[in-house]
């Protein structure tokens, strides 16, 4: 190429480049003000997966597990547990505004699904609750989506947890019967 034509056309790719840059710049603080609008409605300080899959893809999911027994009948509703998971407490974040991160925050959630009486449970006003704890597994629910459980853990081992379907905080715990159902989970 002729050293003319270089030099006419030096200008335009200058002020190509200085377009290109200032709608780089642009968007990246579009994307930023979205990210920080996005993480500011993030409840409890934290972000939980709504499947085995998605806690896999998050790179938050520390074991599958299964319910024994997996269903159980209340009356004439039959409940099944769908997907079980462990997985570790995180806040979805970004790094350099454009890459998606996990920031692990401590502790460990464990979450399910039911396959089948979800409805039931929640018309019903029956919880799950762990053990003696005085919280109950929170179903978390989006619009559409089918409800995860979740409940936090300090530690990763599941070997002493015994899950209960209660009516009431009153009702005993850890035993079968009307009102209570106990679940022990083991790895998948």
């Amino acid at each position: 190429m002729p050293l003319g034509r270089r030099r006419k056309l030096a200008p335009l790719i200058v002020i190509l480049s200085s377009v290109f840059l200032i709608l780089a710049t642009g968007a990246t603080i579009v994307k930023d003000q979205c990210n920080r609008w996005d993480e500011s409605f993030i409840k409890d300080g934290e972000t939980y997966s709504s499947s085995v899959g998605d806690a896999r893809s998050r790179g938050t999911l520390v074991t599958q597990l299964v319910a024994r027994p997996n269903d159980f009948e209340i009356g004439s509703a039959q409940i099944l547990f769908g997907d079980i998971w462990l997985e570790e407490r995180a806040i979805s974040a970004h790094q350099l505004v454009w890459l998606p991160s996990e920031r692990r925050v401590g502790g460990y959630n464990l979450c399910f699904t039911l396959a089948e009486g979800d409805e039931f449970v929640a018309d019903s006003r029956l919880f799950f609750v762990v053990n003696d704890d005085d919280s109950s597994c929170g179903p978390i629910r989006s619009a559409g989506r089918v409800a995860v459980y979740v409940k936090r853990l300090a530690a990763r081992d599941v070997s002493d947890i015994k899950l209960s379907l209660l009516s009431a905080w009153t009702d005993p715990r850890g035993q079968s019967g009307r009102s209570c159902r106990f679940v022990e989970f083991e790895k998948k």
